[in-house]
C-alpha cells in the first residue's frame, strides 16, 4: 500500500518545512493528537489548508475518478436535493448495500463530508473526480438554470 504522509503534502504547498514536522510527530508521540491538529496550534497553519492538505492526500491515495465513464444511478440522485448538489458540489453515484458513493472535487471534499454526516441518513464513501467532470455530470443529473458546467471548473 502507497504511503503519502500529510507531513510531506504540507511541505509541498509551503505550509510547513522538516523541522516543523518533526516538532509536530514528536508532539504527537508525546502528547498524542492528530498531525493536522498539533500543526494548527504550533504553526497557526490555518484549518482550511488541512482541510485541503488532507483531501490532496485522500486524492493521492484514492486517484482521480473519471465520473464521465460511470453510470449514475437514479435512486441515488434521489437522495440529495438539486440545491444540495449545487451548494455542495456532491453528485450521488449509486447506491449500493445501504451505501452511497458520492463524487466531489478535493476543493469541496472537506465541506462535502460535513454535509452528508449531516444530512445523509445513509453509510457515505467518497471519489475525488475533476471539477468540470464534476459540473458536466451535475448539470445532467441536477439541471438548474443559470449553472452551467463550468461552474465549478478552477
Amino acid at each position: 500500500m502507497q504511503t503519502i504522509r500529510l507531513g510531506e503534502i504540507m511541505m509541498e504547498m509551503d505550509l510547513l518545512d522538516e523541522q516543523q514536522i518533526e516538532q509536530i510527530l514528536t508532539e504527537q508521540r508525546d502528547r498524542g493528537g492528530t498531525f493536522g491538529e498539533i500543526a494548527e496550534r504550533l504553526f497557526d497553519i490555518h484549518p482550511e489548508d488541512v482541510e485541503f492538505a488532507w483531501a490532496s492526500q485522500f486524492r493521492e491515495l484514492t486517484g482521480i475518478c473519471d465520473i464521465r465513464d460511470v453510470d449514475v444511478s437514479e435512486d441515488a440522485v434521489q437522495c440529495i436535493t438539486r440545491r444540495q448538489a449545487w451548494q455542495f458540489s456532491v453528485l450521488p453515484i449509486s447506491k449500493k448495500n445501504g451505501e452511497l458513493l458520492i463524487a466531489t472535487t478535493v476543493e469541496n471534499l472537506a465541506r462535502a463530508l460535513r454535509f452528508v454526516t449531516r444530512t445523509v441518513d445513509s453509510p457515505c464513501s467518497f471519489v475525488i473526480t475533476e471539477p468540470v467532470w464534476l459540473g458536466e455530470a451535475l448539470q445532467e443529473h441536477y439541471p438548474m438554470a443559470g449553472l452551467t458546467s463550468g461552474a465549478l471548473a478552477g
